[in-house]
């Protein structure tokens, strides 16, 4: 998704956006890590203030094109109900497919 970014910008939109994962381990959270649509929103308008962002229209219109998008398909909301974010599943697919209980 990022690989449309101006490539002088591409490291920083995918930090800001993805967050990172520092030595330690420890994941700092970006842009769709944030819950709920007015937080995405929020968290999306303070990256483009940020100077980096700011003086690249370019890439101020690529996000805002791309906003909706971001959202709906990487963000947490979209993530949990996919399953992704859980250690372990504690449930077996094929015996709930099939309506089978032990």
């Amino acid at each position: 998704m990022l690989v449309r970014v101006p490539e002088q910008n591409h490291i920083l939109a995918q930090t800001f956006v993805f967050g990172h994962t520092n030595p330690a381990g420890i994941h700092h959270n970006g842009v769709v890590d944030e819950i709920g649509r007015k937080n995405f929103d929020s968290a999306i308008t303070t990256m483009l203030c940020h100077p980096s962002f700011a003086e690249n229209e370019a890439l101020k219109k690529w996000f805002d094109s791309q906003q909706n998008i971001l959202y709906e398909r990487y963000g947490i909301e979209a993530r949990l109900k996919a399953g992704y974010g859980f250690d372990k599943a504690h449930t077996n697919g094929m015996e709930c497919n099939n309506r089978l209980f032990k």
